[in-house]
């Protein structure tokens, strides 16, 4: 895992996971929301943001959080590991409707110094339509992924502990390779 996307709907906990995993295999991680919306929720202009993102993707190592679908083939196809985050619409409604109230005075993980988090009806669709209409646009992003792609669905927390597993093993390997004997 050196070139991981992770993507799900709001408030699965992408953002968290993309932190977890920076720590473990010694990445710092891309937090799409933070980079795509300025002051008041206003979005990056399209080529601006293109071209940021196609900067992200140049690096040899990255963890790129966020969904952004119009863009997802492009980082599928770069990545080496994509994780589907989505811990169900219930768990996400909660968790949106917990970062409302927690962060809204201090800035949340994942989200720009200048956007609070919000809670609104367009927000709760989302969040409630993802498997229904955006995981079918991240399956057909998939396809211009390479074969090789390892996809890992993420739903529940002893999942997260696997990954995070998994990640320090990496780590400690790439170490002792580095390190030698």
């Amino acid at each position: 895992m050196t070139r991981i996307a992770i993507v799900g709907p709001p408030a699965a906990g992408k953002s968290t996971l993309a932190t977890r995993l920076g720590k473990a295999l010694g990445i710092e991680p891309d937090h799409l929301d933070a980079l795509f919306w300025k002051p008041g929720w206003r979005p990056t202009p399209p080529d601006e943001w293109e071209a940021k993102h196609r900067a992200l993707l140049t690096r040899n190592r990255w963890i790129i959080d966020g969904g952004f679908t119009v863009l997802t083939p492009e980082r599928f196809s770069a990545a080496d590991t994509v994780l589907i985050v989505d811990p169900g619409p219930f768990v996400c409604t909660l968790r949106a409707i917990r970062r409302r109230l927690v962060f809204s005075v201090r800035r949340a993980p994942g989200m720009a110094n200048v956007s609070r988090p919000h809670f609104d009806l367009q927000l709760f669709r989302w969040i409630w339509r993802f498997r229904r209409e955006k995981l079918p646009e991240i399956r057909s992003a998939l396809d211009a992924a390479s074969p090789a792609t390892r996809v890992v669905y993420v739903r529940g927390r002893s999942d997260v502990r696997r990954l995070l597993d998994e990640a320090s093993e990496q780590a400690t390997r790439r170490d002792d390779d580095r390190h030698g004997p």
